[in-house]
């Protein structure tokens, strides 16, 4: 068909090329964009799953432990055989966190006396850091994280500091920070 002597154009139909890689651009973006938020989720669900793992030995260790009035001589081995340790945490005789990061565990002076406290370090990834403390800190007495500490009951500072938990978690830009959690009897 002809008008004024030119051809019309057909309307065109389906999807060009443009089109076709233009879709496929907002698919990807969309696609990372739900990745990135299922990681973020997975992450503070990490936290917190370990948090719970930390609040449970701690409490089960100080119904053990009461008798006994003092933490002296406790070790990872000892966690485990009185099976206080979850088994997805026990690697032979020693502890590792979800991370697969060590957990060590020792008795500590919390209150002025030898063996009146236990803490567990943990080596945290510097991204889950403060989510970790802050659900574990309810169950502690002492709160260090990076060698700071963030929280002292036994010297009357009964919450986290939250300014300087946020600076020891992201002190270490390049991997793991050590979080070491105590409790008394």
């Amino acid at each position: 068909m002809k008008f004024n002597g030119v051809k019309s154009k057909r309307k065109q139909q389906g999807f060009g090329l443009y089109d076709l890689l233009f879709w496929l651009g907002v698919s990807a973006g969309l696609l990372l964009a739900v990745l990135m938020l299922l990681r973020s989720v997975n992450n503070s669900k990490a936290g917190y799953i370990e948090a719970q793992n930390y609040n449970r030995m701690i409490a089960d260790a100080r119904a053990k432990y009461a008798q006994q009035g003092s933490f002296t001589g406790v070790n990872a081995a000892a966690l485990i055989n009185l099976g206080i340790v979850p088994e997805t945490m026990v690697q032979g005789t020693n502890i590792v966190s979800g991370w697969n990061t060590p957990v060590t565990v020792a008795a500590t002076n919390l209150y002025g006396t030898a063996g009146d406290g236990i803490e567990f370090t943990f080596t945290v990834p510097r991204d889950q850091c403060a989510d970790f403390v802050t659900n574990a800190a309810g169950s502690s007495a002492r709160v260090r994280v990076g060698g700071t500490v963030v929280k002292d009951t036994p010297n009357g500072v009964n919450t986290v500091n939250v300014g300087t938990l946020a600076t020891q978690c992201d002190a270490d830009a390049a991997g793991n920070v050590a979080v070491a959690l105590a409790q008394g009897r």
